[in-house]
């Protein structure tokens, strides 16, 4: 449950409000940035991702496996940033953001399109946060770095 002084914003939509919600947090954070759940990034959200970097915020990935890490992946490896592809096939859930261990995004995986869906963002909420970080240390242990 997330404390009184916790905010949530939701969104629904079939245009890029996922993505844009998702590289607002990433371009607020001052010192970590942990990305789970996704098969591919968009666009959009790893060019968040390397701005964090080049910036001093610690950015880890952890993408779901599949057949091949695509462009987008080797490129913020071969940038620096922290990237991991899971270990095995992932299994249906959610794709979220951590920014600062106190705000976290999580976002419907269901969806085929990027982009679309529900999304939820919580900020002051540290122990949703840290429940999800929990998640993305065990999914970024089983991983196989890129």
């Amino acid at each position: 449950m997330p404390p009184d002084s916790a905010t949530v914003g939701t969104y629904l939509s079939r245009d890029d409000a996922a993505t844009d919600a998702a590289t607002g947090l990433i371009r607020q954070a001052r010192h970590r940035v942990l990305v789970a759940g996704y098969a591919h990034l968009p666009p959009a959200l790893a060019d968040a991702l390397r701005a964090a970097h080049a910036r001093g915020v610690d950015v880890r990935v952890v993408l779901n496996r599949a057949t091949r890490p695509g462009r987008g992946a080797r490129s913020l490896a071969s940038g620096g940033i922290d990237v991991a592809i899971g270990a095995r096939d992932a299994a249906p859930g959610m794709r979220f953001v951590i920014v600062d261990d106190s705000v976290a995004l999580a976002a419907d995986a269901d969806n085929t399109q990027p982009g679309t869906g529900m999304v939820n963002v919580f900020h002051r909420a540290p122990e949703l946060a840290q429940t999800y970080g929990q998640t993305f240390w065990r999914l970024y242990w089983q991983a196989d770095r890129l």
